[in-house]
């Protein structure tokens, strides 16, 4: 009768916990639903795209543009959206289908009859992180990313009716090889540098999207031989699977400006012609804007009648930037723009004195290059992939060390004829980057390619072995 009883007990406690468990999963979905602004339906279905359930009869190959993950600026945004305009003008019966965060709704709009904008909710709210940390810590970090994943990013992919999925941040996802993919991976700095470079609550998520992007996409493509290198020695990976296609957006921001409108804009930014170096970039950690800073500080002290000012172009500045320059007494010769249009930039870059490029890592460094075609001398990062890209064009320095920066600073401010040298062979290096028509044709040959049915058919017979290849290296590559 007792051992009945204890019976009894633990069938009841079993069904407590088993009844809690289901009201707990039922409460965050809730959560989850509430908070993302997502359905229910978007969450625990196998959703699609249902713009590709009847393709009109003029477009030939519906592809699917997963550029979810981008943010308004970057070189990733600035270099997706030239890319896109272009293949889409010279594909016309290709049908481009792109899922952009719908924040970006009025922001990313390229009016052409062959692209379709598709807008994904993807609401990431502080009571999201707080439910997103529990999961971890109840799940030792084994369900929070395919969750994440799920709600908010592969829902729009499953089942979809299309020829291939591009990603062109490199962050896609396996998709069953249902689907040929091609993934544009333009580094490996989250894998690279010290986590102190990169935004910590990205390394984890980070590294496991890239690295199924990289083990499961047909083709993957990256924008220098520097990261080719990287990824293939990452991921253990055929040097044919990856496509190096250098960024030819040289003269992009680069129409005429009339001299009206110049001194508007030089104005505007408290800004005289040739008395102020420049750095364009993201504030993210691995651009170094705080050694830079520093750097700029020291030769300041060194130069004391120097009314020299240091002009950083980006997004919305930390405010630890902000105060560092009120510490050190410089507020007023530091000049955060935020984010600048393409005719207040081709301004600024045209008439500053220099251009200096202080990231510890990047995989191109399309900057440089631009600065490069504005006309300017370049003073440069030897690390990554900046002194392949540079070609010898740009003074070189190390990045971790400050004395090193406030030399490059200090020789291209007072010696003319370095500058002179530096702008001459800049304008022959830009030339190599100007043709824009020579990259929209390699990314098309690599989609065509991808597309043909001959090679798809026999990557889809091969498709479950190399799946399986797939989940296993997963756990193989070190991503954390």
């Amino acid at each position: 009768m007792k051992k009945k009883r204890e019976l009894n007990n633990l069938i009841d406690k079993a069904i407590a916990l088993f009844s809690a468990l289901v009201i707990f999963i039922l409460v965050s979905a809730v959560s989850i639903c509430v908070f993302s602004k997502s359905s229910w339906h978007d969450i625990f279905t196998s959703g699609r795209i249902t713009e590709l359930d009847n393709r009109p009869k003029q477009f030939e190959k519906d592809i699917v543009v997963n550029a979810a993950h981008l943010g308004k600026i970057g070189g990733v945004w600035t270099l997706t959206n030239n890319l896109l305009t272009e293949i889409a003008k010279k594909k016309p019966n290709w049908r481009f289908v792109v899922a952009i965060h719908e924040k970006l709704r009025k922001d990313y709009q390229i009016p052409l009859p062959n692209i379709k904008h598709v807008y994904v909710s993807m609401n990431y709210t502080d009571p999201m992180e707080y439910f997103y940390k529990f999961l971890n810590w109840i799940t030792r970090n084994r369900y929070h990313d395919k969750l994440l994943q799920l709600c908010f990013y592969d829902k729009i992919f499953l089942d979809s009716k299309c020829d291939l999925i591009w990603d062109p941040s490199g962050e896609d996802t396996i998709n069953g090889f249902s689907i040929p993919s091609v993934a544009t991976i333009h580094d490996l700095a989250l894998f690279d540098i010290h986590e102190s470079y990169v935004v910590a609550d990205h390394i984890s998520w980070g590294r496991r999207r890239i690295t199924a992007a990289a083990l499961s996409s047909k083709k993957i493509i990256t924008v220098s031989e520097f990261s080719k290198r990287r990824i293939i020695e990452k991921f253990g990976l055929p040097w044919n699977s990856v496509e190096v296609i250098p960024i030819q957006l040289g003269k992009r921001v680069f129409n005429f400006v009339d001299q009206g409108s110049t001194q508007s804009v030089l104005k505007n930014y408290n800004l005289q012609d040739k008395s102020y170096l420049i750095f364009v970039s993201g504030f993210w950690p691995n651009k170094n804007h705080e050694r830079l800073i520093r750097a700029f500080n020291q030769f300041l002290q060194k130069e004391k009648t120097s009314n020299l000012k240091l002009v950083l172009c980006g997004a919305k500045a930390p405010k630890e930037l902000f105060a560092l320059t009120k510490q050190l007494g410089i507020k007023e010769r530091v000049i955060f723009t935020g984010f600048v249009s393409d005719k207040d930039l081709s301004v600024l870059l045209q008439h500053a004195l220099a251009f200096v490029h202080s990231s510890v890592y990047e995989g191109f460094g399309m900057p440089i290059i631009e600065a490069m075609a504005a006309g300017i001398p370049v003073a440069s990062s030897d690390a990554g992939s900046l002194p392949e890209v540079a070609g010898g064009a740009a003074l070189m320095f190390n990045p971790y060390d400050v004395s090193s920066i406030v030399s490059a600073i200090s020789k291209i401010v007072h010696d003319a004829s370095l500058r002179e040298h530096l702008i001459s062979l800049g304008k022959e290096r830009a030339k190599v980057f100007e043709d824009t028509d020579k990259m929209i044709d390699a990314y098309i040959k690599v989609f065509e390619d991808t597309m043909d049915k001959k090679q798809i058919q026999e990557w889809k017979f091969q498709g479950y072995s190399a799946q399986k290849i797939v989940a296993e290296k997963l756990w193989q590559v070190r991503i954390c």
